[in-house]
């Protein structure tokens, strides 16, 4: 009775705290799932590269150079497929009261569905399975979110349907052979689910081999029979024909990273927005009177539109003043908490302040997304600015709330809010970027009234900035004006 009452409580939990990821996976999942004995057609997944293999195999290792590699050169996002019950299990444990004895419970249940000798599971054993393929499930529609984005996904594990157990990423039910109607009914479900993740084949498989003494070495709170299994099962798994890389694991990791980044090399990269020049460089190198030449040569060819994507400065500076009764006060305002945000050196800003730089960085994002959409109407669009996430600092279009520590709970939370906002910008790469140099003298006769300092700081980083791999033109605004709106039509010409 005691067991009885403790599995209930334990069910009610698990959907509770689970609800927000399990209907939006159910209705997600369940109707692109074929329903028949057949499988689904595979999708390839252009953008996606798996690593997969056994424990101790260095997935981890391997995934994050990876990561860092293909970040310095366009946009780049790692997601772990596994099934996740050790981070579900240290959440569980954190929790209070509950926390320990539910954690230990739900281990009790996962090592009985790893284990062969075991008999068929209860009703919440079988549940919890479930549970667990729903939640994998849920990362698997986030990493087909985020393929669709753009960019580049690594993913540590893969999902298939070809061997059964959560050791090998298969279904954990099929596993089990449970003798129950529910057993029946959930595994079949199960198994539709693998099916369809399954169906989505990545561009590129990397699989790490290694001999199970080895990875019990590397390893030692693995059980070694369980390694056994996995070094078995796993080099016979063809993941629905997808291209796959073998490295041996045992050679020294220089050369398998060389060869998997090799490899890696061949998956395209995102691709730019159709008709998108930005415009970009220091103040002072007539980025604003070359946007509205070039606005005005292209509308005689078609549809364009002249998109500004800086913040409180200039244009949109002036639009705010015109807002009736608290326009030229809320103006200052924000130049001021704009300015404030601008200098990198000073410490952390207060919530204030971070909220508004956030809110500043929200405002970009919606007019980035208006250039997308603009875009994708077959209209030609002129951005004077782009925005960048590889420096941080308003100045030159980064993100304005750094990485630095905080007490303060929101701050934390804005500047990881902000740091996410703009590495989805940078994804966006325009067809081509103009930059315009210009030396700092130069630039301070133009604009006098800004600092000699900060001109020659923002002509410093602006030449570091790849903008995720566009095509970058490099304009000498020294020249006479003619001769860089020439040069400039004619890179857009060449482009476009």
């Amino acid at each position: 009775m005691r067991n009885a009452l403790f599995e209930i409580v334990t069910l009610q939990f698990l959907f509770f705290f689970k609800i927000r990821v399990i209907i939006p996976t159910i209705k997600f999942c369940l109707p692109s799932v074929n329903r028949s004995s057949q499988s689904p057609p595979s999708l390839p997944l252009v953008r996606v590269i798996a690593v997969v293999g056994c424990d101790g195999s260095g997935k981890s290792t391997l995934t994050a150079d990876l990561l860092n590699h293909l970040r310095s050169k366009g946009s780049a996002k790692l997601l772990y497929l596994g099934q996740s019950s050790g981070n579900i299990a240290d959440w569980i444990r954190s929790l209070p009261l509950i926390g320990a004895p539910l954690g230990r419970y739900l281990v009790r249940k996962a090592d009985r569905t790893h284990s062969k000798k075991a008999s068929a599971p209860d009703t919440a054993t079988m549940l919890v399975i479930y549970l667990l393929s729903l939640w994998r499930a849920y990362k698997f529609w986030r990493m087909l979110a985020l393929s669709r984005r753009g960019g580049i996904v690594i993913t540590d594990r893969y999902p298939q349907a070809q061997a059964s157990g959560f050791s090998f990423d298969g279904p954990g039910l099929g596993a089990v052979n449970g003798q129950s109607w529910l057993a029946r009914k959930l595994e079949a479900r199960e198994l539709r689910l693998y099916q369809w993740m399954e169906s989505h084949v990545p561009a590129l498989v990397i699989r790490l081999n290694i001999d199970a003494d080895t990875a019990h070495a590397r390893k030692p709170d693995h059980k070694l029979a369980t390694l056994r299994d996995k070094v078995a099962v796993i080099p016979t798994l063809n993941f629905n024909g997808a291209r796959i890389l073998d490295l041996n694991s045992h050679d020294p990791y220089e050369q398998v990273l060389d060869m998997a980044l090799n490899a890696v090399s061949a998956v395209p990269l995102p691709a730019p927005h159709e008709g998108v020049v930005a415009v970009v460089g220091c103040d002072g190198t007539g980025k604003s009177t070359l946007t509205t030449d070039l606005l005005a040569s292209l509308r005689s060819n078609g549809p364009a539109e002249r998109c500004y994507l800086g913040l409180v400065s200039g244009e949109m500076g002036d639009k705010i003043k015109h807002l009736p009764v608290i326009g030229i006060r809320l103006e200052r305002y924000l130049a001021a908490k704009a300015e404030r945000a601008q200098d990198m050196k000073l410490k952390l800003p207060g919530t204030g302040t971070a909220l508004v730089m956030h809110l500043l960085s929200l405002w970009r994002v919606t007019q980035l997304r208006r250039v997308i959409r603009l875009s994708r109407r077959g209209v030609r669009v002129i951005a004077d600015r782009y925005p960048q996430a590889e420096i941080p600092g308003f100045h030159y279009d980064g993100p304005g709330l750094t990485a630095d520590q905080s007490h303060n709970w929101l701050v934390r939370k804005l500047v990881a809010r902000e740091q996410m906002l703009y590495r989805w910008m940078a994804e966006q790469k325009p067809a081509l970027v103009i930059r315009l140099n210009i030396d700092a003298e130069t630039a301070h006769m133009r604009k006098p009234d800004h600092s000699l300092t900060e001109l020659q700081d923002k002509i410093s980083v602006m030449p570091r900035l790849c903008f995720s791999g566009a095509r970058i033109v490099d304009l000498d605004t020294r020249k006479p004006y003619p001769e860089v709106l020439s040069a400039a039509l004619q890179a857009i010409n060449t482009t476009l």
